[in-house]
């Protein structure tokens, strides 16, 4: 048995095609723009509009949020881990409310879309609401990470899995490609974490 944590925003979600159709619905980007949220950043940046990415953001994790999309094969990867009798912890860097905009509760809007997506469901992933964790700092994420003696931690960002100790197992969500020069495990597809976890 191990205790698994997962980073929430962009590694559980995909956003891609929800920023898209968000920016789109605001007329803040033409229509040959990639559905990526990269993409979008990008060209939001290159129209000095980034203060329009900031509310952007803070609706799709916030108002919209219920539309996202689940990371391809996530939740039947989650759901062999737990019948193998893993715990499963969710620790987000998420602030309370967007930097700018309307004050949209971001806190429950992801706990919305974790119920939108049977992680409560006692015949589902049957995650205890005291077994996720919303944190306002990167900072207190990894020092929640250690409280809660994660022996393995997913998250799409490198910079924070450099932050965590070496000790747990630190594993990289990279849908786009695998990167070089990073001292713990990478994977593209959640189906391969089983064979990762081994």
């Amino acid at each position: 048995m191990k205790i698994i944590g997962l980073d929430f925003d962009n590694t559980l979600t995909n956003y891609d095609s929800l920023f898209y159709q968000t920016a789109i619905d605001l007329n803040l980007i033409p229509q040959n723009i990639k559905s990526e949220k990269l993409a979008i950043r990008n060209y939001l940046k290159s129209k000095n509009k980034e203060d329009e990415f900031t509310l952007l953001q803070g609706k799709v994790y916030g108002e919209r949020i219920a539309e996202a999309e689940q990371s391809k094969g996530m939740y039947k990867a989650l759901m062999e881990l737990k019948q193998k009798g893993n715990i499963i912890k969710i620790v987000s860097h998420k602030t309370k409310y967007p930097i700018k905009g309307e004050r949209y509760d971001l806190h429950k809007g992801a706990l919305e879309w974790l119920s939108k997506n049977k992680f409560f469901n006692n015949n589902g992933l049957n995650i205890k609401r005291n077994d996720i964790f919303f944190e306002s700092t990167k900072e207190l994420k990894i020092e929640r990470i250690l409280k809660e003696r994660c022996d393995v931690f997913i998250d799409d960002l490198p910079e924070i899995l450099n932050l965590i100790d070496n000790s747990i197992e630190r594993i990289l969500y990279s849908p786009k490609k695998l990167h070089i020069n990073y001292d713990f495990k990478q994977m593209q597809k959640w189906s391969d974490l089983i064979s990762l976890l081994k």
